[in-house]
C-alpha cells in the first residue's frame, strides 16, 4: 500500500486558552511538528506565522499547540470572531510550509484548511494611572490583541477621561500598540495633556471637587 504524505485537513482554535488543535492525515504518533512552518490567515486577509516551540503528533491524524504569549496575542487579533470567518468576513485558513511535519519531511499544504474558532473574548479596561508631569496614561486591561502593522492596536481617540466637575474629554493623541494582552500606554500630545491636567487636578482617584476619575472606551 502506498503511504500518502502527511497533510492538514482543518483546525480548531480556543482564543481563551490559546490552544490550536490541528486535524490531518498521514502522520505518525510522535512525529516532530514545527509550528514555525504554520501560518494563520484571518481579519482583513492578514497572516501570521507562529513562533511557538515544536510539538509532537499525538496520533496519525492530530497534533495540538499551546501558543506562546506573543503568538496568542497576534493570532487573537486575526481570529477575532467565533466560527470560521473573521469579523471582516475573511475565511480562516491554516497554511503549512514544506517540512511542517519535520520527521516526515511533509510537503506544503497551503489552502483549504479551515479553522473553527471559539471563546473569543472582548477586550476590557480594568484600571489606569496617569502621570501629570510626563503626560503618560498607563492602562491595565484584559484580552487585548495585536493588529498587523505598527501603532494601530489601540484607537486612542476612542478613549474618554472624566474629571473635575464631571467634565469629559476624548483624547486626540496618536494610536499606539499594546505591550501585552493586559497593558498599553499612551504619551499624550500637548493639547491632550493640557486639557487632562486641568481635569485630573489632584493626586489619587478623585478631583479637588470630588469627582471620581474614570476612563471610558468606546467601541470601534
Amino acid at each position: 500500500m502506498i503511504q500518502l504524505p502527511p497533510s492538514i485537513t482543518s483546525g480548531t482554535y480556543d482564543a481563551s486558552t490559546g490552544v490550536l488543535v490541528v486535524t490531518g492525515a498521514g502522520m505518525t504518533a510522535g512525529d516532530s511538528i514545527d509550528p514555525t512552518k504554520l501560518t494563520l490567515t484571518g481579519q482583513g486577509g492578514s497572516s501570521y506565522t507562529l513562533t511557538s516551540s515544536a510539538v509532537t503528533a499525538s496520533s496519525s491524524t492530530s497534533f495540538s499547540i499551546t501558543l506562546n504569549s506573543t503568538d496568542k496575542v497576534n493570532v487573537n487579533g486575526l481570529l477575532n470572531k467565533n466560527g470560521t470567518s473573521a469579523d471582516g468576513g475573511t475565511t480562516y485558513n491554516l497554511a503549512a510550509a514544506t517540512s511542517w511535519d519535520a520527521t516526515a519531511g511533509a510537503p506544503a499544504d497551503l489552502t483549504g484548511n479551515g479553522v473553527t474558532v471559539s471563546n473569543v473574548q472582548s477586550p476590557t479596561i480594568n484600571s489606569a494611572t496617569y502621570d501629570a508631569s510626563t503626560g503618560v496614561l498607563a492602562v491595565n486591561s484584559a484580552n487585548l490583541v495585536s493588529q498587523p502593522g505598527s501603532a494601530n492596536d489601540i484607537s486612542v481617540n476612542k478613549l474618554t477621561l472624566t474629571g473635575e466637575g464631571g467634565v469629559t474629554y476624548s483624547l486626540t493623541s496618536s494610536d499606539v500598540d499594546i505591550t501585552s494582552s493586559t497593558y498599553f500606554s499612551v504619551v499624550l500630545n500637548p493639547t491632550d495633556k493640557a486639557s487632562i491636567n486641568t481635569m485630573l487636578n489632584k493626586n489619587g482617584t478623585s478631583s479637588t471637587g470630588g469627582t471620581t476619575y474614570n476612563l471610558a472606551a468606546a467601541s470601534p
